[in-house]
């Protein structure tokens, strides 16, 4: 995401941040209030922890 935004040269706290509590807010929504099973949050989390 970083290389994305510096290419784009949108690199500053509000898009950053933004992105991080989108994605957080997400996943509490996801582990928390989602009846339905969201197999494609953990999947996206253990490709990210590769990269």
């Amino acid at each position: 995401m970083h290389k994305y935004l510096e290419k784009e040269n949108e690199v500053n706290f509000d898009k950053i941040f933004n992105q991080v509590l989108g994605y957080l807010l997400f996943r509490d929504f996801c582990d928390n209030v989602s009846e339905e099973p969201v197999p494609h949050l953990k999947f996206y989390e253990e490709v990210s922890t590769i990269f």
